[in-house]
């Protein structure tokens, strides 16, 4: 029976081996066709993971991280996560800075405010009671200088003109207040001037009648949506006026010696007299342009507004 069982053994032991040698082979086999698997795998992966500009393009419009096949492997999801994660934070940090300049922004009545134009407005109406304060001292210095600061002021009037057109400043307070900044300095003068004796008490009151009446007519003409054109006469009665306050500032006469070859005795007062009057004729014409003006122009708008058949209703 051992004989029997021994023979039995040594039959077996070849099939083993056999079998042994037959799995091994079919194991060496499945290991080299994993390594092709797992290429394959990854570049199927590759393929269909979104690219870093994708996502970044999908969290800027708004839509969303782009939606994927899930695949295989945790690595994957944490860094899809950790992309989702930051995206979320940048947009919130875009959304923060928009909601502070939103609040921040000054509005247009802040930055008509500090423009270079309205600055200069402000300095020339800030210099008018300086200006009052000192010619009412009614002394040759002190109306020298009340008449150099008037110049000042003068000259402001012109840069705040040019630096609206150079730095395309042209805002609505400004258009406001060039305008009055003018009428409160010549108005303030030629009152303080009266009592003073340096000038005529209807003169003053013919030149501000004439201003109230053109001011009141623009106001008109822009509530019914007519722009009457500034008339050339206008410009030149500044012009006289501007110099007949500077003379009349002065008021004093004064010598001037040119090197020892002529003297000149100049009377400023009587100088500003004679501008003052040229300006009240200019005033006066450039008045009645600005009256007939406006007629033609409602005249023309009601004309067109009226049909035939309303007429001869």
């Amino acid at each position: 029976m051992e004989e029997k069982n021994k023979k039995a053994q040594e039959a077996e032991a070849p099939e083993k081996e056999d079998s042994s040698a037959s799995s091994s082979e079919v194991l060496d086999a499945e290991l080299e066709a994993s390594p092709q698997v797992e290429s394959e795998e990854t570049e199927t992966s590759d393929d269909e993971t979104p690219s870093s500009m994708e996502l970044d393009a999908a969290s800027e419009s708004g839509k969303g991280p782009l939606k994927t096949r899930p695949i295989r492997g945790l690595p994957f999801f944490r860094g899809r996560f950790a992309r989702d994660k930051k995206s979320k934070k940048i947009r919130r940090r875009r959304v923060k800075k928009k909601r502070r300049k939103e609040r921040k922004a000054p509005t247009n009545f802040k930055q008509e405010l500090f423009t270079v134009p309205n600055i200069l407005t402000y300095i020339r109406i800030g210099m008018l009671p300086l200006i009052l304060v000192i010619v009412n001292q009614d002394s040759r210095q002190f109306s020298f200088w009340a008449a150099i600061i008037f110049a000042f002021a003068a000259f402001t009037d012109l840069f705040d003109g040019y630096f609206a057109r150079k730095l395309n400043q042209v805002t609505i307070l400004g258009k406001l207040l060039d305008p009055l900044a003018d009428k409160l300095i010549v108005s303030g003068i030629l009152i303080i001037l009266v009592p003073m004796g340096r000038v005529a008490s209807w003169l003053v009151i013919v030149l501000l009648a004439r201003e109230f009446a053109i001011t009141g007519l623009r106001g008109i003409a822009a509530s019914e949506g007519m722009v009457i054109a500034a008339s050339p006469l206008a410009k030149f009665k500044t012009i006289y006026q501007m110099l007949a306050l500077f003379c009349l500032l002065l008021h004093f006469p004064y010598r001037i010696d040119y090197f020892g070859m002529f003297e000149l005795l100049l009377n400023f007062h009587r100088i500003g007299i004679f501008f003052l009057y040229l300006a009240l004729c200019l005033s006066l014409a450039s008045g009645f342009d600005y009256f007939w003006k406006f007629g033609v122009a409602i005249n023309r708008k009601y004309a067109s507004s009226t049909t035939p058949g309303s007429a001869n209703a």
